[in-house]
């Protein structure tokens, strides 16, 4: 780690000081303030405007209470600033003599304030005026001599948050999380899961490309989905939770879910289990995406982008008042780029790809009590080739499931030496362009691939208010396609390709009763859910030459072929024929849950929180698959787009079978606020995911697995001082992990190649670590902050005497660490605000880093000895321990891999600078990764001749320019 971050450490210096050259270069000019006040609770909004108008704004709490302010960003005088602020909300301002502004209600216009309840949120002392100045010194040495000495109006800004179904400030919120506002998803250019990913301490992501371009797998304090998008039943239930607008789109089809992120009113990462309203699927943490709400005021809005690769972007949205109480709004993201890979064959493709995404929604004010929000969101995703290359490095399955099998070109004069090499002299298939990492874009595949994604949401939230109480329904359905064929030997040889097809559906209904009172709050709720999900995959085999099975006790014949006969034969396959058993797979999972949780505020400082979400699963899985014969043909065309086909089609007898789960997910935290500015708490929280089923490929004996299960204990603390100009968030825990999913694979020789994939879970783990995140405001214009996550995961099972199986064979991985748990995840950003000429302005330098690794469980056993034991013989291995692992039969040493699977530490600067007119238009030009690191985040389809997959990054530059009517 020492020796990782002294290597880093130059990069992030030259960041900073990039950064410090670009603020020093800005003149500014404050003669108006910049407000950023995001939509929230009139409170809240009003306190902010306060602190960063530099005024005294008083107001009674009983006038305000249930009223969202308009957001508030750019910069104003304080008259216009307050306009914008409560127009259309039924508040007003007045300006006294002396500065002081009082908010009173239109309607009920009144000169008496209710003295019990008023607010005074901005009158500064001398104290905490002379601590703003002697901070503020430390970032003045850019600012012109017209900028007043006491201007303080660039403060931290107050982000709000639905982390516990209601809007709260963030930092009044018991929980470990990262939230981005609108405006910080815009000037750091995020757009998918990724780019949020980066900064968040503790999570980390593998670009894995199992669903094209944009699909990731996440990891949250070590917690990560093992079991990949087609074998894994285990995948019949996500480790997250991906809720949109309170609904969970991370279902079967999609696993981990990546939606357009474009209009989004803030993004929420919720770290560990949250064990009430987050229930099952969640036991990692949950993602909180929250829209923007059509609105009564008319706002349009156009987005051009353009950056490398010749990737074009283009949102458009507009708001659209229909009457007094009905309002919609309407955006569109489109995507296109030419990608970064440039495929030699004249067979192949591309990695073109082209997105895009249409959210349709509607607000209905039915009566001051009662509303109605409707949204339809559409996605439509093409991608070419996969945006990966060769690493030259064979993973085991390639030279286990085709045993001593070489491709061979026609036209190449067959010797020994090139046919009958010993298995561990099989080297990778260079197909012209090299590998990883001296090639970066060019690949070789004879085969068309593509992946194709659709996705229809709809989502509908019905709300009534009353006195101090308030019923909420959420009804959501999702329909998702997912198609993918792809070249599974990344050779310009035609010996396999693969075809995956996902269809699923996913339909929840939620109710919700709270109550609010002065010292406690409760909330109790039901929630249905259906989820289904019908999984297809093929693996035909071609021939363009001979693919021969190496053994050196057989002889050429006089024509060039082996002799026949296995082993020791050729395989002599024709064009689409058949050697993996294709598979039909049906999901259904049906749920129930209802939760309840308390709030009650003691000793004016104390809350104690109390919460338990019961939950039943009933998991159904159905199994239908071709004869395993490997002579036959697919029954579709093999370059067009395909249908998942119907069961009733297969000529193999449908299995299946079923079983239920169910747990209590409690959730117990304490609270201790001795002041406005402080929170320091302490959690236990419980989640779940439920098991299911899985059937033997080569008994066809039913194989269940148990659930999951996982303990969360938190301490932590968040502070705010210096009038709202430093921010310290922090958290330690420690989480125990039960009956871990994991999959497993077995290979068996029966009619061709076959694969038993099933999921074992007697496995224990452990994550501990702490996050730590802070920002302060240097002076009026400049502000920097960062992120760190310190993580410790390990399996606490699986020893010698109960190991791991994977590939017939067992492994001690107790001690080993979890796939997916780099140790450290760390951010740094400074950025600098101005104005020059009438035009808001800001440069911004990030550093990224994250430590070494590793992205599956095949990384984990790498290097370790094969067991000799009864696991293993009764696998049908004819085995001999030796030092180094078994060496006979197929069962031979599992070498020591540093290169690729295990992921080396990266750092990545990225610089950024916007330019702005007001609310009218806006500017931003960036730079990720400056200094053109040469990182990847995983390992993708390892299968193949040519190695395991990767994904490389390049230095991109571009451009977004913004504009907008209101």
């Amino acid at each position: 780690m020492r020796k990782a971050l002294n290597r880093a450490a130059p990069r992030w210096v030259v960041a900073m000081l990039l950064a410090a050259f670009l603020c020093n270069a800005a003149v500014a000019s404050d003669r108006l303030h910049r407000f950023n006040v995001p939509r929230q609770p009139a409170a809240l909004a009003l306190n902010a405007f306060a602190q960063q108008a530099d005024q005294q704004v008083l107001y009674p709490l009983s006038r305000v209470s249930g009223i969202t302010t308009n957001a508030l960003v750019g910069r104003f005088t304080p008259t216009r600033g307050i306009e914008i602020l409560l127009e259309g909300t039924g508040l007003r301002a007045e300006f006294g003599k002396h500065g002081v502004i009082t908010i009173e209600s239109r309607t009920t216009y009144s000169a008496e304030f209710e003295e019990s309840h008023m607010q005074n949120s901005a009158t500064k002392s001398g104290l905490s005026k002379l601590l703003a100045m002697l901070l503020g010194t430390l970032g003045a040495q850019g600012v012109s001599a017209q900028a007043p000495d006491d201007d303080l109006s660039l403060t931290i800004e107050e982000v709000v948050v639905t982390a516990q179904r209601r809007e709260q400030n963030l930092q009044d919120v018991p929980v470990s999380l990262t939230a981005f506002t609108a405006e910080m998803l815009d000037q750091q250019n995020i757009e998918e899961v990724k780019d949020f990913a980066k900064f968040t301490p503790n999570v980390s992501f593998t670009e894995d490309g199992e669903v094209g371009s944009r699909s990731v797998g996440i990891s949250i304090r070590g917690v990560s989905d093992f079991a990949n998008t087609f074998t894994g039943v285990g995948g019949l239930a996500n480790s997250f939770g991906i809720y949109l607008d309170e609904f969970n789109i991370a279902n079967n089809a999609t696993k981990t879910a990546n939606p357009n992120l474009y209009d989004l009113a803030g993004l929420e990462i919720l770290r560990g289990p949250q064990g009430t309203y987050f229930g099952s699927n969640a036991t990692g943490g949950a993602l909180n995406l929250t829209t923007k709400l059509p609105h009564e005021e008319f706002e349009a809005e156009l987005v051009g982008g353009y950056s490398r690769f010749n990737t074009w972007e283009l949102k458009s949205m507009v708001n659209l008042p229909v009457t007094d109480s009905l309002f919609l709004r309407a955006g569109v993201a489109y995507t296109q780029s030419d990608g970064f890979i440039e495929n030699l064959s004249p067979t192949g493709n591309d990695a073109s790809f082209e997105h895009t995404s249409v959210r349709v929604a509607a607000r209905w004010l039915a009566t001051d009590d009662f509303t109605a929000d409707l949204s339809v969101m559409r996605t439509i995703e093409n991608d070419g080739t996969d945006s990966n290359v060769n690493s030259g490095v064979l993973d085991f399955n390639t030279p286990r499931s085709t045993p001593n099998i070489l491709p061979v070109d026609p036209l190449t004069n067959l010797t020994d030496d090139t046919v009958f090499a010993p298995v561990e002299d099989i080297i990778p298939v260079d197909s012209g362009g090299g590998f990883f990492p001296d090639n970066r874009r060019i690949v070789n595949k004879d085969f068309y691939e593509l992946n194709k994604n659709r996705q229809t949401i709809v989502n509908l939230r019905l709300n009534y208010t009353g006195d101090g109480w308030v019923l909420r329904s959420i009804t959501g359905f999702m329909d998702t396609t997912s198609r993918r064929q792809f070249d599974q030997d990344v050779t310009q040889y035609a010996f396999a390709e693969t075809y995956n097809g996902r269809t699923g559906d996913t339909f929840s209904q939620e109710l919700r009763f709270s109550v609010e009172r002065d010292t406690w709050d409760w909330v109790v709720g039901a929630i249905y859910s259906n989820d289904d999900a019908d999984a297809f995959k093929v693996s035909p085999i071609g021939r363009t030459g001979f693919f021969r099975l190496n053994d050196r006790d057989n002889d050429l014949l006089p024509d060039g072929t082996l002799a026949p006969g296995l082993p020791g034969g050729c395989f002599c396959l024709n064009p689409g024929d058949i050697i993996s058993g294709p598979q039909v797979k049906t999901f259904d999972s049906e749920s129930w849950a209802v939760y309840s949780e308390a709030n009650w505020q003691f000793r004016d400082t104390f809350t104690l929180t109390v919460g338990a979400r019961y939950t039943e699963h009933d998991v159904k899985v159905q199994v239908a698959e071709w004869n395993r014969s490997p002579f036959q043909t697919l029954p579709f065309d093999r370059i067009s787009d395909f249908e998942v086909p119907d069961a009733s089609e297969l000529r193999s007898p449908l299995r299946s079978g079923s079983a239920s789960f169910s747990s209590v997910t409690p959730r117990v935290v304490l609270m201790w606020q001795p002041a406005d500015t402080l929170n320091v708490y302490t959690s236990v929280s419980k989640g779940y995911k439920p098991g299911g089923l899985v059937f033997s490929d080569r008994t066809g004996e039913r194989i269940p697995f148990e659930k999951e299960s996982l303990w969360n204990y938190e301490l932590g603390a968040k502070w705010r001082g210096f009038g709202n100009r430093l921010s310290i968030n922090a958290a330690a825990f420690y989480m125990d992990w039960q009956n871990l999913q994991m999959p497993s694979v077995e290979i068996f020789f029966e009619d061709g190649v076959m694969f038993n994939n099933f999921q074992i879970n007697n496995t224990e783990a452990r994550s501990l670590g702490f996050e730590l995140e802070a920002q302060a405001i240097l002076g009026n214009h400049l502000s920097v902050g960062g992120g760190a996550g310190y993580l410790d995961a390990e399996f606490e099972s699986f020893g010698a005497d109960d190991p791991f199986i994977i590939q017939n064979m067992g492994f001690d991985i107790e001690g080993e660490t979890l796939p997916r748990s780099p140790k450290w995840t760390l951010n740094l950003f400074a950025q600098y605000d101005f104005t020059i000429r009438g035009l808001d302005g800001w440069v911004r330098a990030e550093w990224l880093y994250r430590s070494e690794s590793t992205s599956d469980i095949e990384a984990t056993v790498s290097g370790l000895p094969i067991l000799d034991n009864e696991v293993t013989r009764a696998a049908g291995l004819d085995t001999q321990f030796s030092g180094d692992g078994i060496s006979n039969g197929f069962a031979f040493p599992w070498p020591r891999a540093d290169y690729p699977i295990q992921i080396p530490s990266f750092d990545v600067v990225n610089v950024r600078a916007g330019l702005a007119s007001g609310d009218r238009w806006s500017v931003v030009a960036y730079v990720e990764n400056l200094f053109d690191e040469n990182y990847y985040t995983g390992t993708q389809e390892n299968f193949g001749f040519g190695g395991f997959r990767i994904r490389p990054h390049f230095r991109v530059a571009g451009i977004n320019l913004k504009l907008t009517s209101r």
